[in-house]
């Protein structure tokens, strides 16, 4: 096997040509290149309209003790195939990507498969029916995915810790995104019960996993190249207000 690495201004790129790299611990082969990444201050908003607290907080979980040489992503794929997850197979994926704190070290550094968002939404008041819409944008390419997951611990880094992962109720919590973007509903319209306290205390809390899913031909040139900067928007609503957190990798 054969591994050319150079850096550049705002991409890494991690293997060249026809090379792999094969990521045991995450379950993972992460190959070609990886896309720019600077997290950005989390927005938090909040409406008029509604009693109580109400607002919409997205953070980027962060890798205690990291061992790869950069946050930028390198494409993955989960298991022995190119084949994108599934929900018959995204809840296994995912434990193990939050078990291996998403990346995989070596005597190089090592490398970033997945980023993980986690997006906190807050009422002061019971609502019947709540939304909260992800809108996610790729760069350019066909390849960038997203997983939408819960779990039974409130996690706030990478830290190994999983808790029990389940999937979002909605019907796209597995799926891609472009450069027109994909728009779901991680919330899926379901009732929403106020905070226990106001002193900020979280109703629902929901994670997004994203990763660009390997191919068998370079992903970083040509007509093929995915490079760049993902972005997206979390919007909460429910009782004709609304408030939208914005988050992107620059």
């Amino acid at each position: 096997m054969e591994e050319n690495n150079r850096k550049g201004s705002g991409v890494f790129y991690a293997v060249v040509g026809v090379a792999t790299l094969v990521v045991a611990i995450i379950g993972a082969t992460f190959a070609y290149f990886s896309a720019s990444a600077t997290a950005t201050t989390p927005v938090t908003g909040d409406t008029l309209d509604i009693a109580g607290s109400f607002a919409v907080n997205v953070t980027k979980l962060e890798k205690t003790a990291p061992q790869a040489a950069s946050d930028d992503l390198v494409p993955a794929k989960f298991g022995d195939t190119n084949d994108a997850l599934t929900s018959a197979n995204a809840v296994t994926a995912v434990t193990k990507a939050l078990t291996s704190k998403c990346e995989q070290a070596n005597e190089n550094g090592g490398y970033t498969g997945c980023h993980v968002w986690k997006v906190t939404a807050t009422t002061g008041q019971d609502l019947a029916t709540a939304n909260l819409t992800l809108n996610i944008a790729a760069p350019k390419g066909s390849n960038w995915s997203y997983v939408l997951f819960k779990s039974t611990e409130n996690l706030t880094a990478l830290n190994g810790t999983t808790g029990t992962v389940s999937l979002s109720a909605s019907a796209n919590a597995v799926g891609t995104f472009s450069t027109s973007g994909t728009t779901v509903d991680m919330h899926n319209g379901a009732s929403m019960s106020k905070a226990a306290d106001t002193e900020g205390a979280v109703s629902e809390t929901y994670y997004i996993m994203v990763y660009l899913q390997n191919t068998d031909a370079s992903q970083n040139q040509g007509a093929t190249d995915e490079t760049g900067t993902y972005n997206g928007t979390v919007t909460f609503s429910a009782a004709g207000g609304e408030v939208t957190a914005s988050f992107s990798l620059t």
